[in-house]
């Protein structure tokens, strides 16, 4: 499924606002990559794993969105003698509209409009590095299995996969509402696929009065450990699991963790958060004497 740009450009603008102010003082406030590949390059047995990589690598990024994604991953590479790389960028909007909408510069990549739980076939074991940056919060719960799966696949066989994700341990207190609540007090039957309050049927006509009541607040979803956060701003959803359960995930997707580090802070809708940062392979099968 191909999002439109419509269906959440909102979410977008207003996740990219700070970015668009900021361009003036050069002081970009937004969670971007960069913070991200800082955290990954003081861990301090990174080196190897990207010195095996080609100085052409081919590398994908996952749910891209601040334009200066594409120049910190170049510096990045290149402090490792990767300087070839050859960049692509997969998002359910149409990144080349939304950064033309919004009068920025356009990044030096190759973008595919394209779901991550169900990459193009093409994308096969084509891959040296893949980044998911946070991607895992923009991602159903329902999905994200799937999400991991599709990146294990888009790997090469040495390849590595840099994945970002915040931990639930933030949001799990925050006020909260149970999906039967949301069924006893507002006939709203939870859907476990929809990114955002609109996308759940009968919310038509009554997004507003919704968003009044359940924005700021964390849905618990029928699966333990689980956390939906309601942004208060426009209904779009925010998707939160216990670390162990992710680390869970990668496993179950065939992904082996080389490296790991996280910290503590507070992300834009001011909730204070645990971030990971990971580096991690391609489980090998072991092979039949």
């Amino acid at each position: 499924m191909v999002r439109p740009l419509k269906k959440g450009y909102v979410h977008l603008e207003a996740f990219l606002a700070p970015y668009i102010r900021a361009l003036e003082t050069g002081q970009v406030t937004t969670p971007t990559l960069a913070a991200s590949l800082r955290w990954i390059a003081a861990q301090p047995d990174l080196k190897p794993h990207l010195q095996r990589l080609p100085g052409n690598a081919r590398c994908l990024m996952l749910g891209y969105s601040t334009p200066d994604n594409e120049e910190a991953l170049r510096s990045f590479l290149g402090a490792y003698g990767i300087d070839g790389a050859k960049l692509h960028a997969v998002d359910l909007y149409n990144l080349k509209a939304v950064y033309r909408k919004l009068n920025l510069p356009l990044p030096r990549l190759k973008y595919h409009v394209a779901d991550a739980t169900a990459l193009p076939k093409i994308f096969e074991s084509a891959f040296d590095l893949v980044i998911q940056d946070f991607l895992l919060n923009c991602v159903p719960h329902a999905d994200q299995v799937r999400v991991l799966s599709e990146t294990v696949r888009s790997l090469s066989e040495e390849g590595l996969a840099m994945i970002h994700f915040t931990d639930a341990s933030g949001v799990a207190r925050l006020p909260r509402k149970t999906i039967q609540a949301l069924w006893d007090e507002h006939a709203l039957r939870w859907q476990r696929t929809a990114y955002q309050l609109s996308d759940i049927n009968g919310t038509a006509g009554r997004e507003s009065a919704l968003l009044a009541r359940v924005g700021g607040k964390v849905i618990v979803d029928e699966q333990p450990h689980q956390f939906t956060y309601v942004t208060s701003v426009d209904g779009h959803f925010e998707f939160f699991a216990d670390a162990p359960r992710i680390f869970l995930m990668f496993a179950e997707a065939g992904l082996t963790l080389a490296s790991q580090t996280s910290s503590q802070g507070i992300d834009y809708h001011q909730l204070c958060c645990r971030r990971h940062y990971c580096l991690l392979r391609k489980r090998r099968l072991s092979r039949p004497d």
